[in-house]
């Protein structure tokens, strides 16, 4: 009996170093199933961005600083083909925050604000305020953010306009981050939340970073109406 006793303690600890084992291989499988999962979905997300004809778009802020020239907030209509943008747009330009009516058409652009009755061919970099066709291009602008990220995981859920989302959020490098969005400064990471719907539909995304000198700041967008392609012409 006593001589068996070291062979029993020597099975029953390769036994819980197999079951240690198997623990560890599940989790470490489950942790490479959640990153694909998130890859997949992230892309297919991307996808939706470029075939659908267009969507509504709203975007507000928060921490812009007066003393710079900044986007505020806006909302209007995208259109993919061509890349179009019809809507509103604040913009802070001089220290006063500027509300005008937009009409970008691919990369020519024009304002009408409050105190004009008719729309004027401006360069919308003057105002702070990034190109539309750049910002909205699904291959290159904000809707490839998502997968430009290295790190982007599945964090939860939420409602976005009372349909429920999973978020995925993540970081993207300075440089790649402000290339994609076309405004932005490089010297760090911007962190990048996304809620897509069971459709992949991009409802919403939050960019938080240093988009300007004097502060960072925070962008909240939020995605509606996928398939519409609202009708955009130059201004007469």
């Amino acid at each position: 009996m006593t001589a068996q006793l070291p062979s029993r303690r020597i099975a029953l600890a390769g036994a819980f170093a197999t079951l240690a084992l198997a623990g560890c291989s599940s989790t470490k499988k489950s942790d490479t199933s959640d990153d694909s999962d998130a890859s997949t979905r992230l892309k297919a997300a991307q996808d939706v961005m470029a075939k659908t004809a267009g969507y509504h778009v709203k975007l507000t802020s928060s921490g812009t600083p007066d003393q710079e020239s900044s986007l505020k907030s806006g909302e209007g209509d995208v259109v993919n083909s061509p890349q179009s943008f019809k809507g509103t747009v604040t913009a802070n330009t001089g220290g006063s925050d500027v509300k005008a009516e937009v009409i970008s058409i691919e990369k020519e652009s024009w304002v009408k604000p409050g105190f004009s009755s008719k729309y004027i061919a401006v360069n919308l970099d003057d105002m702070g305020v990034p190109l539309p066709s750049s910002l909205f291009n699904a291959s290159k602008g904000l809707p490839a953010l998502p997968v430009l990220s290295k790190d982007m995981k599945k964090t939860g859920e939420k409602l976005v306009g009372g349909e429920k989302v999973t978020l995925f959020k993540g970081t993207v490098d300075g440089p790649t981050a402000t290339k994609a969005m076309g405004f932005g400064r490089t010297r760090k990471d911007y962190t990048v939340e996304v809620g897509l719907n069971d459709k992949n539909e991009m409802r919403s995304m939050s960019i938080n970073g240093s988009f300007f000198d004097s502060s960072d700041a925070t962008y909240n967008l939020e995605m509606s109406k996928f398939g519409q392609k609202a009708t955009i012409s130059k201004p007469a």
